[in-house]
């Protein structure tokens, strides 16, 4: 196990180890936003998958800088430049292969419409985009880049989000509680904005980063206490036997609460308050597995085919949407059902082939931190010529 890092103000952080339960989580939240894709069950709210996806993903980026903030290692062209290399080469080649799956198969006007979603997408924009055709009443949820959205709010908070870690780490002269009051301000601030926005404008508050960024910062005051469970010292709550069975509940009592709002939250205003069913039960779970590994939550989500599936599951939600959409907008029908579970049965294999022959040479590519900027100066310019690509292929498509 690696050792702790220690600032020298004395920031503690907790050791970066790698985390089995943490992989099958993500499992989890992709086979939840799957189901919702498939259409399996009907009525159900898979789409909380994608909080629990965000409260890893806070958890995880807040650890990262932090870390490297205490240690004096933190660069911004490294961290972006890292950031190009796990998300962009699968997530443009989806957005490829779809726009030559829409022109060959979809009517002109279908196929243009998916060539615009194309290019929002591999802009990262997409979550702009719908919320801007919802305020112009010409939003559609039948897309195949539907779930492109999640991808453009991820891009856009990590962005931001080292700039907000860095300034409190500078104003706070380097101390933990720092960090903690600023991922706090926006954890409050963010959802306060959800709830009450929600009611009245819901797809904007579905799609958008202000009201979701609670969601993040909830991943990120995760760390920060799991930080402070693991402080060295006498009084550390993690060295009290009596709590143990309290940490080891956690993950399940985590579980419990993603499968509440897998069930609920379908009926229920959303995001707003009830977003916090599948993201307060993600934290827990990401708790738990921190402080009490043993836990029967944790131990279940660090079973080896929920690992395997975890290890794919970017390349996976990716894929699997964008296989079932098209065929049902050509088909200009839902496919019945069991055509459905093997479209998403089928995307398995082809996930495990995304992430074994593009994500892993891309994610694993070696580089001098002097050389980070000039891997985000490629992922732009890829970027940029994918989106391209697709705006006139929605023209020409329209008059083909």
């Amino acid at each position: 196990m690696a050792a702790s890092a220690t600032s020298a103000s004395g920031t503690t952080v907790p050791p970066r180890t790698f985390r089995p339960d943490i992989q099958g989580l993500r499992a989890l939240a992709v086979l939840l936003v799957m189901a919702q894709h498939l259409g399996i069950p009907t009525g159900a709210g898979g789409f909380v998958g994608v909080d629990v996806f965000l409260v890893i993903s806070g958890f995880l980026i807040t650890g990262f800088i932090v870390e490297r903030l205490a240690a004096g290692t933190f660069n911004f062209g490294d961290f972006y430049a890292r950031r190009v290399r796990r998300l962009l080469p699968a997530s443009l080649l989806t957005v490829l292969l779809t726009l030559i799956a829409a022109a060959l198969f979809l009517p002109p006007a279908l196929a243009q419409a998916t060539a615009q979603d194309a290019t929002a997408s591999a802009l990262y924009l997409p979550n702009v985009f719908w919320t801007w055709e919802w305020w112009n009443g010409i939003f559609s949820e039948r897309r195949a880049f539907g779930h492109f959205w999640s991808l453009g709010l991820e891009e856009q908070f990590y962005l931001l989000w080292p700039l907000l870690l860095v300034a409190a780490f500078a104003l706070g002269r380097r101390s933990r509680l720092a960090f903690t009051v600023g991922i706090a301000v926006v954890f409050v601030g963010s959802f306060v904005t959800s709830v009450v926005m929600t009611p009245g404008d819901p797809i904007a508050a579905y799609y958008l980063l202000h009201t979701r960024a609670w969601e993040f910062a909830l991943g990120g005051l995760v760390w920060m206490a799991v930080a402070q469970l693991r402080a060295p010292g006498p009084d550390a709550p993690r060295s009290s036997p009596s709590r143990a069975p309290v940490y080891a509940s956690l993950a399940v009592l985590g579980l419990a609460l993603v499968a509440v709002g897998y069930v609920v939250c379908r009926a229920l205003p959303f995001p707003g308050w009830s977003a916090m069913l599948p993201a307060g039960g993600a934290a827990l779970v990401i708790m738990g597995g921190a402080i009490a590994p043993s836990g029967l939550g944790t131990r279940l989500l660090s079973l080896r085919p929920a690992v395997w599936l975890g290890t794919i599951s970017y390349s996976l939600y990716l894929i699997h949407l964008p296989m079932v959409v098209i065929p049902q907008l050509a088909n200009g029908e839902p496919l019945w059902g069991p055509w459905r579970v093997l479209i998403g049965a089928a995307a398995v294999p082809l996930a495990w082939l995304m992430w074994r022959y593009i994500e892993q040479p891309f994610r694993i590519a070696r580089g001098h931190v002097a050389g980070g900027w000039k891997t985000v100066a490629v992922g732009v310019v890829a970027s940029l010529a994918v989106a391209g690509v697709s705006w006139l292929s929605g023209g020409a498509i329209f008059v083909r």
